[in-house]
């Protein structure tokens, strides 16, 4: 695996490939203190320029929610559906092509689309980097997503002069759809209490 460097529109782009064949991607969009994070995903689809703008839209969401870290985010090529094993040779070949970015905390992953948390913990162990018992916590973030997403919708339907009485939406991530379709206005224009119930979905 060899790792070529591009810098873009201000951004940094590693593409982790063998020979021709392009095994994933990784799109630093901004670092706070040398470091950023970001979700690293697993779909046989994954291209650069995607990678790209959803690099930019984690630097947009951290300094939305003033959090102190800069936007990235990286995409590995494969099956999410393969057996573990599979998966698990591919990113631990992803990590050993990264592993700069990794140990030096200029790249912190976690969990995407086709990625949970055990996944990146092996991604992390595989380069022996040791992870701390409170880090890689289940966390609500699809729930907080699905909320901007649904006031994204409010604002656009109120723009077009709308209402979502009878609108559909196109939705790709399964548990992003899930927690959308709990926020949404019920007849009285509140937002459906049964939001507050948080589903977790194993991979």
């Amino acid at each position: 695996m060899e790792t070529h460097l591009e810098k873009k529109r201000g951004q940094l782009i590693y593409t982790v490939a063998s020979g021709s064949e392009v095994s994933g991607y990784v799109v630093i969009d901004s670092m706070v203190a040398g470091r950023s994070c970001g979700g690293l995903r697993m779909l046989p689809d994954v291209d650069k320029e995607e990678m790209s703008g959803l690099a930019r839209s984690m630097t947009l969401k951290y300094g939305f929610l003033g959090l102190p870290q800069g936007g990235a985010k990286a995409g590995v090529r494969g099956d999410p559906a393969s057996p573990r094993s599979l998966r698990w040779r591919l990113l631990k070949d992803f990590a050993g092509a990264i592993e700069p970015l990794l140990k030096t905390h200029t790249y912190a992953p976690g969990a995407d689309m086709g990625t949970d948390n055990a996944d990146i913990r092996y991604l992390l162990h595989s380069i022996g980097f040791s992870i701390k018992r409170r880090e890689l916590r289940e966390n609500h973030s699809g729930y907080y997503t699905a909320r901007t997403v649904l006031a994204g919708v409010i604002q656009a339907a109120g723009h077009l002069a709308l209402s979502l009485e009878g609108c559909t939406a196109a939705i790709e991530d399964f548990v992003l759809g899930i927690f959308s379709w709990r926020l949404r206005p019920n007849e009285s224009g509140q937002r459906n209490q049964r939001a507050k119930v948080h589903q977790k979905i194993s991979a």
